[in-house]
């Protein structure tokens, strides 16, 4: 390369603006620099994902950002260690079972991935949390610069899509809202905010949704599986190939014909109260506002009758052509059960347990691991109808 070429380089690379910082006087020339670089690379990938999302549409500007956050080294698993298993209930031909995800490294992931400790003079205006790893002025010092992220829009809303270090399948990805809003949706003395703020998630996590019809997304509420409560996020990954149908999903479909008729796209919103499930769970399907609406409904009356303990797993993904929703009402007090590590979460909500401790290990492998074990993990979750655990 030219001299004359590098120059025209360095003269482009300083005028790339820099981060608002709080103290600017503090940020150090080396420090300055890497924020440069930083914002160089953002802007050039979230160029490529907006023009690969507006020919093939959002899901493959997702694939594309979780294939550049495995070449540039953020995701740290490459799942080669995962293995699954499904346990059949007993004596009903298989109609009803659940699903066992090992995953070691998944473990992980509480460990952190990101350094906690804010370099000189990094902080920036309009962030009140620096610890806030859902915050995207946070993890370009977080992540040294290899963490990207994906930003689009969605009802009018900004999000930003960023990848984990420890996925639990291939393209897994956490939405994150553009502001840094709590997860919690209940709002003491405030029954008006609370219900804005279900109608925000639930708006929001459809719009996304309908959006990937190969995905499923879900929201963790606070107490109900949110590793982080302090930021609004989603969770959403790729179905994998065989996977086939979830649990909930199954009990779902042998509720609907039992007691309802099967509920075709474009009509009324359909709510069915899922029996024979060891949470108490809703299925809703109809047109896209009617379904929102329905399961507004739902949590607005939890909200009501569990007070400060209402939380919520509320779940998206496609069925026959349109998108479904499942909501789980869950008490946040309770938030962890016997015979699993982790949180009991929207995952296994879906009837998928990830397990991934050499106890749980230990467990499969001596065969103490079955459908009524796993049952009993959901069961010890479930609250009593005031909000309760019971």
């Amino acid at each position: 390369m030219q001299n004359a070429d590098i120059d025209k380089l360095l003269e482009t690379f300083q005028s790339i603006p820099l981060p608002p910082y709080v103290a600017p006087a503090q940020r150090p020339v080396m420090g300055q620099h890497n924020d440069r670089i930083y914002g160089l690379q953002q802007a050039i990938l979230q160029g490529e994902l907006d023009q690969l999302a507006a020919e093939q549409g959002l899901a493959a500007a997702l694939r594309a950002l979780y294939d550049q956050q495995v070449d540039i080294g953020f995701i740290q698993d490459d799942l080669s260690q995962v293995s699954y298993f499904r346990y059949r209930a007993p004596g009903d031909n298989g109609q009803h079972f659940f699903i066992v995800q090992f995953n070691p490294r998944r473990a992980e992931r509480f460990k952190g991935a990101g350094r906690k400790a804010l370099p000189r003079g990094a902080h920036v205006q309009g962030v009140a949390d620096t610890s806030c790893y859902l915050c995207i002025d946070n993890i370009r010092w977080q992540h040294r610069g290899v963490q990207g992220y994906y930003q689009y829009s969605v009802n009018g809303r900004t999000y930003n899509a960023l990848c984990n270090p420890f996925p639990f399948t291939r393209t897994h990805l956490t939405m994150a809202a553009g502001e840094h809003l709590p997860q919690s949706f209940h709002v003491t003395e405030s029954p008006e905010q609370t219900q804005a703020r279900i109608c925000r998630i639930v708006e929001d996590l459809y719009g996304i949704a309908e959006q990937l019809p190969a995905f499923v997304g879900f929201y963790n509420g606070a107490g109900a599986g949110a590793s982080i409560e302090k930021h609004l996020h989603f969770h959403f990954f790729e179905i994998p190939d065989g996977h086939g149908s979830f649990p909930i999903q199954t009990a779902a479909r042998l509720a609907t014909r039992t007691l309802f008729g099967h509920a075709h796209s474009g009509q009324s919103a359909q709510v069915v109260q899922i029996p024979d499930y060891p949470l108490t769970a809703y299925q809703v399907r109809g047109s896209k506002a009617e379904a929102t609406e329905a399961v507004v409904d739902l949590a607005v009356d939890w909200d009501r009758r569990a007070g400060e303990a209402a939380s919520a797993n509320i779940i998206a993904l496609w069925e026959d052509g349109a998108v479904s929703l499942y909501f789980v009402p869950r008490n946040k007090f309770y938030t962890r059960s016997p015979g699993l590590a982790g949180m009991v979460a929207g995952l296994e909500t879906l009837g998928e347990f990830i397990f991934s401790t050499d106890d749980e290990q230990r467990a499969i492998n001596e065969q103490r691991v079955n459908y009524d074990y796993l049952r009993r993990i959901l069961e010890a979750v479930r609250p009593s109808e005031d909000g309760e655990q019971g």
